[in-house]
C-alpha cells in the first residue's frame, strides 16, 4: 500500500496503485468541473449560446458551433461551409476532401493536369542525345544506354567467345592452359557425370540437360588451371547450377603434387 495525498481535498488516503492522484470520484469530477470552468467559452454562430471547445487546437473553425445540428444547419443555409467542402483548381467544382489538404477532386482528368502543372510526373523520360561510349563515332538517345546498336551487339558476341571458349578464360584470368581432348577426360573419367553420378547421354548436344560438358573442378576463377587433372565430365545442367563454387578448392594442394 502507498499513501497519497488527493489533489481535490488535501486528505491522506491509502493506495494500491502509484499514479492515483484522487481519492474518490467525487473530487476528480470537482477538480475537473474547476478546470472546464477556467476555459475560454465561445459563442456558437449557430443559435448564439455560449459552450466550452471539445477541441484544444488552433483551428477556430472546428469551434464556431456548439454541436453538429447547428453545424447543419448553417450548412443548408450556406452561411458557413465545414473545411472538408473544398473547390477544385481545375474544373473549380464543389467536392469533399478525403484529406484536409487536398486541393482536386478524384477525377482522373483533373489530377492529371494538377501533376502536370506541379512538375511531379516522375515517368517522363529524359531523351539525351550522346555520343557511343565505345568511341566508334555514333550518336545514341535514350535512357540508360552506353553503346550503340552494332557496338553493343559486337560487345555481346565477344563477351560469348571469351565465356565459351575454355583458353579464353584461362588467358583472361592468367591461368596455365594446356589443350585436351575429349576422349582423354572421357577415358580417365567415365561417362558418368561427377556431380550427380548419373550417366551421361553422349549423343545430346547442349543446351540439353543430360548433355556433356566438361567442369573444371577447381574453377578458373579460384586459381585452377585448364589441365586433364582438374577436368571432370558433368551434365550441362550439373555444370550451370555449380557455377564457381569452393567445393574443389580444397584439392588444389593434392592436385598440384599430382600434376
Amino acid at each position: 500500500m502507498h499513501s497519497r495525498q488527493c489533489l481535490g481535498c488535501g486528505s491522506t488516503f491509502e493506495t494500491r496503485r502509484i499514479v492515483k492522484t484522487y481519492c474518490s470520484l467525487g473530487c476528480y469530477s470537482a477538480v475537473q468541473s474547476t478546470l472546464m470552468r477556467k476555459k475560454a467559452m465561445l459563442t456558437c454562430e449557430g443559435c448564439g449560446k455560449l459552450f466550452y471547445p471539445r477541441r484544444r487546437t488552433a483551428d477556430k473553425d472546428s469551434n464556431r458551433f456548439c454541436s453538429r445540428t447547428c453545424a447543419g444547419a448553417a450548412r443548408i443555409d450556406n452561411s458557413w461551409i465545414h473545411w472538408w467542402f473544398a473547390s477544385c483548381v481545375i474544373c473549380q467544382q464543389r467536392f469533399i476532401k478525403p484529406m484536409k489538404s487536398s486541393v482536386v477532386c478524384g477525377r482522373r482528368e483533373c489530377q492529371l493536369e494538377h501533376g502536370r502543372r506541379e512538375g511531379r510526373r516522375k515517368h517522363i523520360p529524359v531523351l539525351t542525345i550522346r555520343p557511343c561510349a565505345d568511341g566508334c563515332g555514333n550518336e545514341i538517345s535514350g535512357t540508360g544506354r552506353k553503346y550503340c546498336l552494332e557496338c553493343a551487339t559486337a560487345r555481346a558476341a565477344k563477351f560469348h567467345r571469351e565465356t565459351k571458349n575454355p583458353r579464353d578464360r584461362a588467358r583472361r584470368v592468367n591461368s596455365p592452359y594446356a589443350h585436351v581432348p575429349k576422349s582423354a577426360v572421357i577415358d580417365r573419367w567415365g561417362q558418368r557425370c561427377w556431380i550427380c553420378r548419373e550417366r551421361i547421354d553422349m549423343a545430346a548436344k547442349a543446351p540439353s540437360p543430360k548433355s556433356y560438358s566438361v567442369d573444371h573442378f577447381v574453377p578458373l576463377s579460384l586459381g585452377g588451371w585448364h589441365d586433364l587433372p582438374n577436368l571432370r565430365p558433368a551434365h550441362f545442367q550439373c555444370n550451370s547450377l555449380r557455377g564457381a563454387s569452393f567445393t574443389g578448392q580444397l584439392m588444389l594442394t593434392s592436385m598440384e603434387s599430382e600434376r
